[in-house]
């Protein structure tokens, strides 16, 4: 296999985040399943940014980069306590390692980090999370 199916990626993150027992409702990507303004919700979105070429010949190894963002959208006025809490239980949930995929390739975290929120639409408070990861496939 020379390119990690980037619905793998998708999925073994999305699977990760799902271990953290008090994550609030996670909407999927292009959906609309929460109601603006009423409760606490996060999205994943996956941005794959580039994959590169490590070895020539019939077999070729790549390498695939890119982010995760976990945005948390918390109702305006709600406080920080909430989604400070969350953003550290998602950074914890995403420690540099490794995590396997459903091929058995290794997908790695690099690293990950918050950002500070945001107001959207005056309705919500919008928190990013970054989740930085590579992954290898090397020819056997």
């Amino acid at each position: 296999m020379s390119y990690i199916n980037t619905l793998d990626i998708q999925q073994t993150l999305d699977g990760q985040l799902l271990t953290i027992s008090s994550l609030p409702t996670l909407s999927v990507e292009n959906t609309q399943t929460v109601q603006a303004g009423i409760t606490p919700y996060c999205r994943s979105t996956l941005a794959p940014a580039k994959t590169t070429l490590l070895t020539m010949g019939s077999k070729k190894g790549m390498k695939q980069t890119g982010l995760y963002q976990v945005d948390l959208f918390y109702p305006t006025n709600y406080g920080y306590m909430d989604h400070r809490k969350m953003s550290d239980l998602i950074i914890a949930a995403f420690p540099p390692g490794t995590l396997t995929l459903s091929t058995g390739e290794n997908l790695i975290i690099l690293s990950a980090w918050s950002q500070p929120g945001r107001n959207v639409q005056d309705a919500f408070l919008q928190v990013p999370i970054q989740i930085e990861w590579v992954a290898y496939t090397i020819p056997q």
